[in-house]
């Protein structure tokens, strides 16, 4: 039987969360010189943990940019909608869409309007 090969000799902890301590020992070793893999078998932490703390960057606590879409309206199109709105009850979405921004459905006009009122 042919012996079975792995790149480190104990399985890691399986643990997503890091300490400060682990963390900055991770990044001492790593100025030293010490490649992702050397890293990990000597903490005994996941690969990809490794490489996410030290290649991709710590997000933990921080807010992550380049997220999601940007918004379709601005902050000057939302105050006008909610005071279309309150100036006039009956007034619908598609006319609203129709004052104020043509480019935008009825269905942004009514969750920019929930927003507003919560």
């Amino acid at each position: 039987m042919a012996p079975i090969l792995c790149t480190y000799a104990h399985k890691p902890t399986p643990s997503n969360h890091l300490s400060e301590w682990t963390r900055g020992r991770m990044y001492g070793l790593h100025e030293t010189g010490m490649h992702l893999r050397e890293i990990f078998n000597s903490l005994n932490i996941y690969l990809t943990n490794v490489h996410d703390t030290l290649v991709v960057g710590d997000q933990e606590g921080k807010d992550r940019n380049g997220r999601g879409r940007y918004p379709k309206t601005s902050k000057a199109q939302n105050n006008a909608m909610v005071e279309e709105a309150l100036k006039n009850c009956n007034t619908t979405y598609k006319d609203i869409a129709k004052q104020i921004a043509p480019e935008v459905s009825q269905k942004t006009i009514k969750y920019r309007l929930a927003e507003k009122k919560s």
